[in-house]
């Protein structure tokens, strides 16, 4: 197969000009909402609805967050370059992961998101014959099926693709980084690259409660498209930053180790009984030093940052929250 690669064919949906990636978002939904939205008025569409707001919404949000994140992943990929000890041709390869894939990498997102939405619009029919049959009878059921499959495409086009940039970034915090334990701040792009694409997530699940427009989300509606993004949420958290904690929690561990044989072989040259000034004077910057290797966290996050995700991981609870008391209100008015 050949080796070539393609840029990522969702990137090439943004125009390079300013607000680029607003105005993709604006069009897309203004594509796909009318679209979608065929069949949901009138008599026959009062029973069921084609949840046209949410189709269209995840993928005009999606498609330039996607955008954004990529750019970057190769602003923090370049932050990292100085301290990479690899050969150039193997960082050039780590480089074009982060903004290309091959043929086959284009290909299997898009059939396997395919698969995962006709099985999910069959399951929430009862069966794969009665979701063909209502496909090709009604316009609700063709908009809704081709609203599932698109969803699940471009998501898993999406994910496929920043797992493949986060596992470069996985690869540079395994074995290519060098490691400074007095410097650890130079390690917290591994750290911004796991918030900046968990959050990529994040934002499409705050819109969840759009599924049903009618209100009153099914757990056959509901969990595959919770458990599609939460298990890639958890991969994008993990992926850039396990490694290099690793590495960083070793370092610590023989460093200590060795301060620690440095202060015993001091103490054992002076004597059980008694340590002169001169011994002390030895002493006192081992102790310094290892307070502040003590202190060094073996995770490349910084305080901002965590309070920034911690602040946006309750975004998406909630909405699914104030859309609950929002139907609860309407239903008692009616």
């Amino acid at each position: 197969m050949s080796n070539r690669r393609f840029r990522f064919w969702l990137l090439r949906l943004i125009p390079s000009i300013k607000y680029g990636r607003i105005l993709t978002g604006v069009v897309i939904f203004a594509i796909l909402y009318p679209s979608l939205s065929l069949g949901n008025y009138g008599a026959a569409a009062e029973a069921v609805r084609t949840p046209s707001l949410f189709f269209s919404l995840i993928i005009a949000y999606i498609v330039p967050v996607f955008s954004y994140t990529s750019e970057r992943m190769q602003a923090y990929f370049d932050e990292l370059k100085t301290q990479i000890e690899v050969a150039p041709k193997v960082l050039q390869r780590m480089e074009q992961k982060i903004r290309s894939n091959n043929l086959m990498g284009m290909m299997l997102p898009i059939l396997i998101g395919t698969i995962f939405g006709i099985a999910h619009i069959s399951l929430i029919r009862g069966s794969l014959a009665t979701q063909m049959v209502e496909a090709v009878t009604s316009l609700v059921g063709f908009a809704s099926t081709v609203g599932t499959v698109l969803v699940w495409v471009v998501m898993t086009v999406v994910i496929s693709a920043m797992i493949q940039q986060l596992s470069v970034f996985s690869q540079l915090g395994r074995k290519c980084v060098k490691v400074n334990l007095l410097n650890t701040r130079a390690l917290l792009p591994f750290g911004r690259v796991s918030i900046i694409a968990s959050l990529t997530i994040i934002g499409s699940l705050a819109l969840f409660p759009l599924l049903n427009p009618n209100g009153g989300l099914e757990l056959v509606q509901l969990l595959p498209a919770v458990l599609g993004t939460s298990i890639p949420l958890i991969a994008t958290m993990l992926l850039p930053v396990w490694p290099i904690h690793q590495r960083i929690r070793d370092a610590k561990s023989q460093e200590l180790s060795k301060i620690d044989a440095k202060i015993l072989g001091i103490q054992q040259s002076a004597g059980v009984e008694d340590l002169s000034e001169a011994h002390l004077a030895k002493l006192s910057p081992l102790f310094d030093y290892r307070q502040e290797i003590n202190q060094v966290s073996t995770w490349p996050y910084d305080g901002g940052v965590i309070s920034r995700f911690g602040f946006y991981m309750i975004i998406p609870p909630l909405t699914w929250v104030g859309a609950a008391l929002i139907e609860n209100l309407v239903d008692g008015f009616l």
